[in-house]
């Protein structure tokens, strides 16, 4: 079987240190059977489209600054050449990753003629409802800088491409027969565009380090929390959880965030919001009690979970969310808001704790009862990882992916076949 995957980020099978840190997992799942071609076309830094050399995936890339136009798509010639590529690796079928970008415009307006599925990630046009995180229009106007105005990222000029980008986004949704969710939530968003959309039900897989990592050893320093936010943007709710510690600080002053992913920066290069949050850490009095960390690699971050009192995720919206599962993979007690995503991976007081998003006093409260209670973290904990292992078992992924491939060419083949994806998908 010969799969070509469109998708925004170049794949490792060593695993992605920030976004779509699942795709080389799963790269490397439904490779290790045999029998297996994978091509690969993603974005990147080349000025070209262009070849990348490697051994067991065969990838391209096309420029990921090329500028997009008002139909959605690239320049014609770079959507002539994906084209050509596309017809010169001749895959069996296509899967699309995402309806971010513009991949899924190609199937649906005819470019691209294979049987294509395609997999939800986040959904943009719902993303934009909340995209502000309860900022107020005065906070908003703190939080941007020099850097906001001369790009045209402000948080409003970010909403209303998001906005903007929701009718390409119903669009690839409609265009679909086939498509791949996660989560309940991503389905709903699938059916209100395709009703009679084939959908299949499918967990992503975790990177190598936390697969073969041991669980939750304890919190070593009894009031560490763990945050990891690779995005700078309101929605992932940053100052919810500054506010939280705030709150929490009053209780436990030794209490200590510890941020992983986006960091603040000095000169005209600062993001608006970020140091917008760093104004609002010397206003609470946090300095001694916020740590950002930067970009972490996954065996650092295990190293974090693995010993922090508690991990958080304060999102206003999530359709999965990859930090909550590797949380619960290592067994880390965790908070998070209950949104479509994270409502979907943990149950409330037996595998995770939640709070309404944007919620600093609820967030404060679950965090503390977690700090307090060590008998309630580890049951939380215990439950958490046991969910987790099943949840993220690569073989069991593998052949769900596999059989889901071979159901929709088995379709198009116009052969009768069982539901055997369905069966197999967790």
């Amino acid at each position: 079987m010969r799969v070509l995957w469109l998708c925004n980020v170049p794949v490792s099978l060593e695993g992605a240190e920030r976004s779509g840190s699942w795709l080389g997992a799963m790269a490397k799942a439904i490779l290790s059977p045999g029998g297996m071609e994978l091509g690969v076309i993603s974005m990147g830094p080349a000025a070209v489209p262009t070849e990348t050399p490697g051994s067991e995936i065969r990838q391209w890339t096309v420029p990921a600054l090329a500028p997009i136009g008002r139909d959605g798509l690239p320049e014609r010639r770079i959507v002539d050449w994906i084209v050509k590529t596309t017809a010169s690796f001749a895959p069996d079928l296509v899967q699309i990753w995402g309806t971010e970008s513009y991949w899924g415009l190609l199937v649906s307006r005819g470019f691209l003629a294979q049987p294509a599925i395609l997999t939800v990630q986040g959904v943009k046009h719902q993303i934009a409802h909340c995209f502000e995180g309860g900022l107020t229009r005065a906070e908003q106007r703190t939080a941007t800088g020099l850097r906001e105005f001369l790009r045209r990222t402000t948080i409003q000029r970010q909403k209303s491409a998001f906005q903007r980008w929701g009718t390409f986004e119903r669009e690839i949704m409609a265009a679909h027969r086939w498509v791949e969710c996660q989560t309940p939530w991503q389905e709903a968003q699938v059916r209100e565009c395709r009703p009679d959309a084939h959908v299949f039900r499918l967990n992503l897989p975790l990177r190598e380090s936390f697969k073969q990592s041991d669980g939750w050893q304890g919190a070593t320093q009894e009031t560490t929390i763990f945050l990891s936010a690779s995005y700078p943007a309101p929605f992932k709710g940053l100052h919810t959880a500054i506010r939280a510690v705030a709150i929490l600080k009053r209780r436990v002053p030794g209490v200590q965030l510890r941020l992983a992913g986006c960091r603040p920066s000095a000169g005209l290069r600062r993001d608006g919001y970020l140091h917008w949050l760093s104004s609002e850490i010397r206003d609470l009095g946090l300095e001694r009690n916020i740590c950002w960390l930067g970009t972490l690699s996954a065996p650092q971050i295990v190293a974090e979970l693995r010993t922090a009192s508690a991990a958080l995720v304060p999102s206003f919206i999530e359709s999965y969310c990859m930090a909550m599962a590797e949380a619960m993979r290592i067994g880390t007690p965790t908070v998070a808001s209950y949104t479509g995503g994270t409502a979907y991976l943990g149950s409330d007081e037996e595998s995770c704790l939640f709070f309404p998003p944007g919620d600093a006093a609820m967030c404060a409260y679950q965090l503390e009862r977690i700090l307090s209670d060590p008998d309630l973290a580890r049951r939380l904990s215990l439950r958490a990882r046991e969910i987790a292992l099943l949840r993220h078992d690569q073989q069991r992924i593998a052949q769900g992916q596999l059989a889901i491939y071979e159901q929709v060419l088995a379709s198009m083949a116009g052969a009768g076949t069982t539901s055997r994806a369905q069966a197999i998908s967790l």
